[in-house]
């Protein structure tokens, strides 16, 4: 019983301390494929984790945006190298190859505490089960 009690107060501490939006997505357009050119490509971005700080996102050295949890971008650019940065407290930069009729995913991540933003290219499967579950920014 005693076990018991300690559980529901470390829950309720727990859910005290959680920055407050974490809990909701952010409100934007729900994912949609981008519709293409067959000899263009497609470079999706997506950020999971938590955190309440937007993460900038570059592309080639340009700007393209920000993105909070649960938001995507997508980029329809021609075939070629792309280097993708996602600036936070650090900096994660990823590079990929981008062929003509492909989708090339990004997954920035930030943890609760911090800002720090790493960043991976998963597979394609995952990337599509993630990303399904994001919205576009508005």
């Amino acid at each position: 019983m005693r076990s018991v009690r300690i559980l529901v107060v470390l829950a309720l501490v727990g859910a005290a301390l959680a920055p407050a939006g974490c809990a909701t997505p952010p409100k934007g357009e729900a994912f949609r494929p981008e519709i293409v050119d067959p000899a263009r490509g497609v470079i999706y971005i997506y950020r999971t984790g938590r955190g309440s700080h937007p993460v900038p996102i570059v592309i080639n050295q340009k700007s393209e945006g920000e993105l909070l949890p649960g938001q995507y971008m997508a980029r329809v650019v021609d075939p070629g190298e792309y280097f993708v940065r996602a600036g936070a407290e650090g900096s994660a930069v990823r590079q990929a190859k981008v062929v003509h009729g492909d989708a090339v995913y990004f997954e920035v991540h930030t943890g609760r505490w911090n800002n720090r933003a790493t960043m991976e290219v998963p597979d394609n499967i995952t990337a599509r089960q993630r990303i399904a579950r994001a919205s576009r920014p508005e």
